[in-house]
């Protein structure tokens, strides 16, 4: 490895070391940049709180609360609050969303290979700066939660129609079904890589690719 190439590595790590350290700021001071995380934190506290208190509890506050998405990110914040404290489970947030960063980054290189590797990590480091993304970090939303398995996705997906590996595909699915059990939304997607996969694999393995997606989503 040349001089130049090691100086770059050592200049993108400090940078990506103190993006994540801006997020510990942020969320000690409490970042609400995005304007509705605080609240969102909020409504988020009653499901937990409630599955603190039991899983039947939990789920029939749930139920009667008429929400549109699943209980998955309240259930497991609710066990981690079991083993960890708030400042440790904070801090794991914030590295689990320090992820979504690399993965976007990963995708990048798949997706645009003949760019300069560095321009595209610069690029990827634009997710720090969203005021969505930092006051998710600092209140605990499910908004990042989700949007790591969606780009995970993503991710697998690009390896898919470089490999067309049945095993990515299964993979792809199965991240996407995690964002979509924490934001419904994402569940669109699977139109899209449905038309794709139609053109990259046979009819037997089209059918267990939908099996596995149906048993997937049957839940939500």
């Amino acid at each position: 490895m040349s001089y130049k190439m090691h100086e770059q590595k050592s200049t993108r790590l400090y940078l990506f070391l103190f993006l994540i350290f801006s997020l510990f700021l942020s969320s000690y001071f409490g970042e609400n940049s995005s304007g509705g995380s605080k609240l969102d934190n909020q409504i988020t506290r009653n499901f937990i709180d409630n599955f603190n208190l039991g899983f039947v509890n939990g789920f029939k506050y749930f139920v009667n609360s008429d929400q549109v998405q699943s209980p998955l990110f309240y259930i497991l914040i609710s066990f981690l609050e079991k083993f960890l404290n708030p400042i440790t489970i904070k801090c794991l947030y914030i590295f689990l969303s320090s992820l979504i960063p690399l993965v976007f980054y990963s995708a990048l290189k798949k997706k645009f290979k003949k760019i300069d590797r560095n321009y595209l990590f610069i690029f990827s480091l634009i997710i720090f700066l969203s005021p969505y993304f930092r006051s998710s970090v600092s209140w605990i939303t499910t908004d990042n939660f989700a949007l790591l398995f969606f780009i995970l996705s993503i991710n697998k997906y690009l390896n898919v129609k470089k490999t067309c590996s049945i095993k990515d595909a299964h993979l792809c699915l199965l991240f996407l079904v995690i964002a979509t059990y924490t934001r419904q939304y994402y569940i669109i997607f699977f139109l899209f890589y449905l038309v794709k996969f139609f053109s990259i694999f046979n009819t037997r393995k089209i059918i267990l690719i939908l099996l596995n997606f149906i048993i997937l989503i049957t839940p939500i």
